[in-house]
């Protein structure tokens, strides 16, 4: 859960010598503290902690940054960027603060996991766990406005902005949760899942039994969608994690529906909805939470032909999933030459759709001790650029014009001919894509 540093100052029980100011950024946008390792200008959305020795020269600010300081920096602050600031006394030991306040994010993370537990609740059984929750958490106590299904403060004088901004996120994961309950029977509801199943395995699709299923997530055939294919890391425990994926990317980005085919969660995605980036943030911190990876298909528009964008996303998962990246996202788009080249190698030997020009050029080098297939591949690496194909050898760039001169004879070819430059293109991608596969 991201704080404010307003938060973090009422809970941070330490000396502090220059406080917040009432005009503080309210937001909650800062994630878990970094330490400060001499950066010249501190970035948005980070909390950072240092010592206030250990700065110097001028410090400057990104809108939405944060700060607290175990002593007056020597850097120069502008007074009107102190509200992103805390001033702690300069005795305090820096690794204690880290603990302290990790400790209030721990406290709080522990509240919102509390409250994610209540998705599986009733609205009204879950509305009084909710409150019950979060009055010892804000530290006031809270009512319930029934009508408008939002809490308030049962004494509202007094509050600190820290609560303040604390009942506008309980409210925001209100209102979530009321639009998750709302979708949540789409989700419960096996007749959507058990059309897109039938589509997948048939390749066929009983269109006005789809069409009434999309309405009532009042979803259109040709909206914007995009399919991914999630897996957990351990499939020990599938199920239990496939359903909490569900439930929280639902509450992130209620315009998804997610349903179990063969080994995967998949999760359809309406990206007509908007809030593109939200959506894949999203993704991406709760495959890193719940330790899965997914494979994302390409955007399209037509639901019927769910069963290619399955084969996609599943594509990219396994393409992905298979390297030796961080990333636990992988995009079609970013793997569709690699399953070119895998279609193409499936029908006949490799070595059989390598260029001729290739051939004839390595014959050549072996027999002369000669490097013009390593001259051809940083030609083509460079976009055919004889410039910066000299400069990336470290070579004269008349040495390169001659080079290319000789590969057009032995290979008995033409440079200018697009076809022949793709085929050559495509054929190191070939080799290296065999290599890898080798290794």
């Amino acid at each position: 859960m991201r704080l404010s540093l307003q938060i973090i100052s009422e809970k941070l029980n330490m000396n502090t010598v220059i406080p917040l100011p009432e005009d503080a950024d309210e937001r909650l946008r800062l994630p878990r503290p970094v330490f400060y390792t001499g950066e010249q200008l501190l970035k948005k959305d980070t909390l950072y902690l240092a010592k206030g020795s250990d700065m110097e020269g001028t410090l400057d600010f990104e809108p939405g940054c944060g700060l607290i300081c175990i002593g007056y920096p020597e850097k120069t602050i502008s007074r009107r960027r102190l509200a992103d600031v805390i001033i702690l006394d300069e005795k305090i030991n820096i690794l204690k603060l880290a603990n302290a306040v990790n400790a209030i994010y721990d406290y709080y993370d522990n509240w919102e996991s509390q409250l994610l537990q209540t998705l599986s609740q009733p609205l009204s059984i879950a509305l009084g766990v909710i409150m019950e929750l979060s009055a010892s958490v804000i530290g006031r106590r809270i009512a319930l406005n029934e009508a408008a299904n939002t809490f308030f403060f049962a004494e509202p004088k007094g509050a600190t902005p820290g609560a303040e901004a604390l009942l506008s996120y309980l409210n925001l994961f209100t209102e979530r949760y009321i639009n998750f309950s709302s979708e949540r029977a789409s989700i419960d509801n096996p007749e959507l899942g058990r059309l897109l199943t039938l589509a997948l395995e048939t390749g066929s699709v009983y269109k006005p039994l789809l069409n009434a299923e999309l309405n009532k997530l009042s979803w259109n055939a040709n909206d914007r969608y995009m399919l991914i294919a999630l897996r957990p890391d351990s499939q020990d425990s599938f199920a239990v994690a496939a359903g909490t994926f569900c439930s929280e990317f639902t509450l992130a980005y209620p315009a998804s529906f997610s349903f179990m085919y063969q080994c995967y969660v998949l999760t359809l995605v309406n990206m007509s909805a908007g809030h593109e980036e939200d959506m894949k943030d999203s993704l991406m911190a709760l495959t890193a939470a719940l330790s899965f990876r997914g494979g994302c298909s390409n955007e399209f528009h037509d639901i019927y032909s769910i069963p290619i964008y399955f084969k996609e996303a599943v594509m990219a998962y396994n393409e992905g999933s298979s390297g030796s990246s961080d990333k636990r996202v992988y995009y079609f788009p970013d793997y569709s030459f690699d399953y070119i080249i895998s279609c193409a190698k499936s029908e006949l030997p490799i070595d059989e759709l390598y260029s001729p020009v290739y051939y004839r050029l390595k014959k050549y080098d072996e027999e002369n001790s000669s490097d013009y297939l390593d001259t051809l591949k940083a030609y083509l690496i460079s976009g055919g650029n004889a410039l910066q194909t000299a400069k990336d050898m470290f070579i004269h760039r008349a040495t390169i014009i001659y080079r290319l001169k000789r590969i057009c004879e032995i290979g008995e070819t033409d440079l200018k001919d697009q076809k022949t430059l793709m085929h050559l293109y495509l054929t190191f991608a070939m080799l290296e894509n065999s290599e890898k596969d080798n290794n």
